[in-house]
């Protein structure tokens, strides 16, 4: 098995396990696509950030686009994006 980096894309990497799966992938030196609605610009040359609504056919292309750009492939998706709405157990 070839230990050269991959290329990670990760959904939902603004915040919580979206943004500790970006975080992990790095330290393990993996080249990372990061999306979410609110993701900020990164300073890191192998983190790319792209933001937008991964639920939109643009945004999704745009992601792909920009890793094959940036890094020649995708290896992995990691699809953590997701739309939490509070309320009480009894009404789920």
């Amino acid at each position: 098995m070839s230990q050269s980096p991959k290329v990670i894309v990760v959904t939902g990497a603004s915040q919580g396990i979206g943004a500790e799966t970006v975080k992990a992938f790095r330290q393990l030196g993996h080249n990372v696509v990061a999306t979410s609605r609110s993701i900020k610009p990164s300073d890191d040359p192998n983190l790319v950030t792209v933001a937008g609504d991964i639920a939109d056919p643009a945004t999704a292309r745009r992601v792909i686009e920009t890793a094959v750009a940036r890094f020649g492939r995708v290896d992995t998706l990691v699809n953590n994006a997701g739309i939490f709405v509070a309320k009480p157990f009894t009404q789920y």
